[in-house]
C-alpha cells in the first residue's frame, strides 16, 4: 500500500490521507480530494505539476 497525506501537500489543517495499491491510485484520490476540498490551493499549478509534486511525496505504508 502507498499513501499520501494532505498535510504533506502543504495543507497543515487537513487530516485526509489518500491510500492505494500504487502511485496512480493515490494520486487519483488526492486529486479528487484537492478539487473538492482545496480548489484554491490548485489555482497556481497545472494538473501535471500537481501530479509530479505528489509523486515525490508518496510513501509506503
Amino acid at each position: 500500500m502507498k499513501k499520501l497525506a494532505c498535510s504533506d501537500m502543504g495543507i497543515e489543517d487537513c487530516e485526509f490521507i489518500a491510500k492505494g495499491n500504487n502511485e496512480e491510485e493515490v494520486i487519483q484520490r488526492m486529486m479528487m480530494h484537492h478539487k473538492t476540498h482545496h480548489p484554491d490551493e490548485m489555482q497556481d499549478m497545472s494538473e501535471e505539476e500537481m501530479k509530479e509534486s505528489m509523486k515525490d511525496k508518496i510513501e509506503n505504508e
